[in-house]
């Protein structure tokens, strides 16, 4: 009972916009949180997860509605979110598989010049970014780096870097139009080789 009383305290002083309530939930069911999506998914996805749902729960806090313990509530937020993340990756591979398959006809290019201007306009286009962005995008793009390694480089966030490099791809969707998904996957693979 002592300890419903406590929640329900907490989470009337989260919604007041009281930090060091927002802190305490923070300090107390993060790492249980990580822990429990990290039975689902990779330790980085894991924490991005529940970073991603504590600032929504922030965000939130005036209109937060919890029928349930606040530990439930959470623990079921994080798996709704690990269930949606293995989702879209299992799209975004299918996707992928799809698109190779289509797009990577030989067909498509029938010789080296096509593909050699077309590599010119992604090129140009990556250039033409804000720099910032286009710094961050060649670093994830063509770099392999994830997202908190160039957020150490750079010395900001990774969700500066997620933000960065969201912009620079409606930016490149907008200039490159339907080639951008080939035009990715080739730079991808070209900077293994």
């Amino acid at each position: 009972m002592i300890q419903v009383k406590s929640e329900i305290f907490l989470l009337n002083q989260l919604r007041e916009g009281n930090h060091t309530a927002f802190n305490i939930i923070y300090k107390q069911y993060y790492v249980m949180l990580c822990t429990y999506a990290n039975r689902f998914v990779d330790l980085e996805d894991a924490k991005n997860i529940v970073e991603e749902l504590m600032i929504w729960l922030w965000e939130h806090r005036e209109d937060l509605l919890i029928d349930i313990s606040l530990k439930s509530y959470l623990f079921r937020s994080t798996y709704n979110r690990v269930l949606n993340l293995i989702a879209k990756k299992k799209v975004d591979a299918n996707s992928e598989a799809q698109f190779c398959e289509y797009y990577l006809n030989p067909v498509i290019f029938s010789d080296d010049y096509d593909l050699h201007e077309l590599l010119n306009k992604v090129d140009e286009a990556i250039q033409n970014l804000p720099e910032s962005y286009r710094e961050t995008f060649i670093m994830s793009r063509l770099k392999n780096m994830t997202y908190n390694q160039i957020a150490e480089k750079c010395g900001v966030s990774s969700k500066t870097i997620n933000y960065r490099i969201t912009q620079a791809l409606s930016i490149l969707r907008v200039k490159l139009k339907d080639f951008l998904p080939l035009i990715l996957f080739l730079l991808k693979d070209s900077a293994l080789t």
